[in-house]
């Protein structure tokens, strides 16, 4: 059985997955995780999921920077940087399964899949260059989970 991170039913992370600064973030919010890492709860800081969000993507842009640089393989394929989506459509397949199999399996797009996941819960999203400001409506809480 795979370990799972959900935010509102949408598996967020990578089967196994699992992130230290997400769970701090999540205890900070009163959650408690059991010794397997599972919890359940309910999150109402939308500006401080978006920032360890940002943050753990950051770090693994880096990650696999490196692992580039040092000519890594996996199944005997040369890693490729994050963003490097050229070999993610082919010729002959459709375009949707293209665009999906690109949003869930490069991180670089974790940030946005978060964002679709609560889009309905958030009052304000306004987008900058170097910050956001992002806030729950009220009375409203996020929905999380892992196991």
């Amino acid at each position: 059985m795979s370990y799972r991170t959900y935010i509102e039913n949408t598996q967020v992370f990578g089967n196994n997955d699992y992130y230290k600064e997400w769970a701090d973030f999540i205890e900070s919010q009163g959650i408690k995780i059991d010794e397997d890492g599972a919890y359940d709860g309910e999150i109402t800081d939308a500006q401080g999921m978006f920032d360890v969000i940002n943050k753990i993507t950051k770090e693994l842009i880096k990650e696999r920077h490196k692992q580039v640089e040092k000519g890594e393989t996996c199944f005997g394929k040369p890693y490729k940087e994050l963003a490097d989506l050229t070999d993610l459509i082919h010729e002959d397949e459709n375009i949707l399964f293209s665009n999906m199999y690109m949003i869930n399996h490069t991180y670089c797009f974790l940030p946005y899949q978060v964002y679709k996941a609560v889009e309905d819960k958030l009052e304000e999203f306004k987008p900058r260059p170097y910050t956001s400001i992002i806030t729950l409506k009220p009375n409203v809480k996020i929905h999380v989970s892992a196991g």
